[in-house]
């Protein structure tokens, strides 16, 4: 799936990536640091192994 959106301009501000297993955070996050966003991130391992540590998880 490829989804399309307007980035707002790049600021310092942090800017925090999750997706399932990392996948497609780590290809975001590549192309926003190309972008000229400073401090981007994203979990490692994705919600998968989030979930597989047993951290918690909130749904709204």
């Amino acid at each position: 799936m490829i989804v399309q959106c307007r980035l707002p301009p790049a600021t310092d501000k942090p800017v925090l990536l999750i997706c399932n297993t990392q996948n497609r955070s780590s290809s975001t996050l590549a192309i926003l640091l190309e972008r000229g966003y400073l401090h981007v991130h994203h979990v490692q391992g994705g919600m998968s192994d989030w979930k597989r540590r047993g951290w918690p998880v909130v749904r709204f």
